[in-house]
């Protein structure tokens, strides 16, 4: 009894061990597989940030991109305008030299004529001629004479250089000595002009002509009687 209850005994350790090791098996497959769905969990938040970064990282080199296209756009479009700009003052004057070219074959036709002829009448003509085609060319491109004489006196317009008495209102301009022109509303040259200071008063003037005649005709009469002093 006692050897069969020994083998019966044995056989429950080896089931007993069995059991235990099943248990720390089955202990070790479930850290295992929670190790692993940590993992798996740590790895998805992780690949989702670098798909994020990397996202940003191709909407930043694209706006770099899109940037420096932009500045040298700009750059081109700088060199232009001033190229453009420097073009076109090199060639402003272009139309006003075509005008002038007809101006100066006539004075140059007028100048060999006055050498072969002494007809200074006609001479005189082809001065008068020449002036008109120069007030011509300055007409079509909006360039004006300032008037002066009888107008009232504008110091925007005008350069006074003398006041003189005369019959004209005050500030009424007497004399031009030099053309003023404008082009358009901006003055190129102020006429040089003189102003009238007005009439001057005749009836002070006559008082005064009234009191020296006065003061000489006492200055006599003093004179005469001490002259009859004298001879007595």
């Amino acid at each position: 009894m006692l050897e069969e209850q020994q083998p019966s005994m044995e056989n429950q350790s080896d089931v007993t061990e069995e059991n235990e090791t099943d248990i720390v098996e089955g202990d070790e497959d479930t850290v295992v597989n929670d190790e692993a769905a940590e993992s798996e969990e740590e790895s998805e938040p992780t690949s989702s940030v670098e798909d994020e970064i990397e996202q940003l990282k191709s909407e930043y080199e694209a706006k770099i991109d899109q940037m420096l296209r932009t500045v040298a756009e700009y750059e081109n479009a700088k060199k232009r305008a001033i190229r453009d700009k420097e073009e076109f003052q090199k060639y402003a004057v272009e139309s006003v030299i075509k005008d002038l070219i007809p101006v100066i074959d006539s004075m140059n036709r007028a100048i060999k004529a006055a050498k072969e002829s002494t007809d200074f009448d006609a001479l005189h003509e082809g001065i008068q001629l020449i002036q008109k085609q120069i007030h011509n060319v300055l007409e079509r491109k909006n360039v004006s004479i300032i008037d002066a004489i009888g107008k009232n006196f504008d110091p925007n317009l005008h350069e006074a250089i003398a006041q003189v008495e005369s019959d004209l209102p005050m500030n009424t301009i007497v004399e031009e000595f030099q053309v003023g022109y404008k082009l358009r509303d901006r003055v190129l040259r102020a006429s040089m002009v003189s102003v009238s200071q007005g009439q001057s008063n005749p009836e002070i003037n006559d008082e005064n002509t009234t009191e020296d005649k006065e003061n000489t005709t006492e200055t006599e009469e003093i004179s005469e009687d001490k002259e009859d002093t004298t001879d007595e």
